[in-house]
């Protein structure tokens, strides 16, 4: 199957910064982006240099860019124990050499490259029937609490406008991100440098909730092409049901079982979601069940794990589903919801 690489150069936008424009070019191509909106800024974190090194391409014999795929790599935390895991976006091919199998070649070869160092890899996509050829399953349960779409114009009157340029409010903004989903949510760590790629996502609103002065909670909105209209993270200091209550007309994505109370009118996934090194996936399981769950075996398409005493087997999908949700074990229910934020997600 390597062979059909054989025409084609895989190197990275780190050792071939030229092609950035060409690869950028192909990828809002390939996603149909409109002129209004540029994924540069939407995913910023992915296609910062920084981050250069994990951009990989393919460049064809006439010095022409005609695929591209993206990693991120970032850390899980459970309280204060950290797990590496990578995430995937900005997937693409010339749409000239689509289906006659590069893409699955070139996929697998990138992946190589990130399997044995993370514990999890995550992309997010609509073609299901396509990544779970590859091992990845749906994952995760999000909640959208209403219908309408937010307008700052017809806004209750404890919401005002924010700004991450504001060092008060970024730091506000950091704090409550710590108390309100860090604290409560199996979530990705943000360290300075997370954050400061945060800033740089202009396509994204952010909005303070306020009360006397003092910011108990913020929501972002918007995000470009990817996320228009949809509040797609939001996170109180206290008093988070009291502002629900008052917000739940608009399309607000919260994390299932993180309030009960709002069942939701829409139910999605977080993410799409295949196992990396087993050594690691394993630890991360025995964590994050409070040590209910160890897995004996992972296999092609199947986990071998103990829980309460029982040695039990399922399907690799219904495993991540067992836990991660959709459709959560009911035993597991009380575990952190999983939640990736939409300045996260790539």
């Amino acid at each position: 199957m390597k062979s059909k690489l054989m025409n084609f150069s895989h190197s990275s936008l780190a050792k071939h910064p030229e092609y950035y424009k060409d690869t950028l070019r192909l990828i809002e191509t390939s996603l149909h982006y409109n002129d209004k909106n540029h994924f540069e800024i939407d995913f910023y974190p992915l296609m910062n240099p920084n981050n250069f090194r994990n951009n990989h391409i393919l460049i064809n014999n006439e010095k022409k860019v005609i695929a591209h795929i993206g990693f991120k790599e970032r850390e899980l935390i459970i309280e204060k124990k950290t797990f590496p895991v990578v995430l995937v976006g900005g997937i693409c091919v010339d749409e000239s050499l689509r289906g006659q199998g590069l893409f699955k070649v070139f996929f697998e070869e990138c992946l190589q490259s990130y399997i044995e160092k993370n514990a999890l890899i995550l992309l997010w996509s609509d073609q299901s029937i396509l990544y779970e050829k590859f091992g990845f399953y749906q994952a995760g349960s999000i909640n959208q609490m209403g219908n309408n779409i937010f307008d700052f114009k017809s806004a209750p009157e404890f919401i005002a406008k924010g700004s991450l340029d504001d060092k008060e409010t970024f730091d506000e903004v950091k704090s409550i991100y710590k108390a309100g989903i860090q604290d409560k949510c199996l979530c990705l760590v943000r360290s300075e440098s997370h954050w400061n790629e945060i800033h740089e996502i202009k396509s994204t609103e952010l909005y303070l909730i306020k009360r006397a002065q003092i910011t108990e909670g913020y929501f972002f909105k918007d995000k470009g092409e990817d996320l228009s209209g949809i509040i797609h993270e939001i996170a109180f200091r206290d008093n988070a049901e009291y502002y629900l209550d008052r917000l739940k007309e608009y399309q607000i994505w919260i994390p299932e079982h993180k309030y009960n109370k709002y069942p939701g009118i829409k139910n999605l996934y977080t993410c799409f979601m295949k196992i990396g090194s087993h050594e690691l996936f394993k630890d991360l399981i025995f964590s994050y069940t409070n040590e209910a769950i160890e897995i004996l075996k992972i296999e092609q398409n199947k986990v071998t794990f103990s829980f309460e005493g029982g040695t039990l087997e399922l399907s690799t999908a219904n495993f991540i589903q067992v836990v991660f949700g959709p459709g959560r074990a009911q035993e597991l229910s009380k575990l952190r919801p999983l939640f990736i934020g939409g300045v996260d997600s790539i």
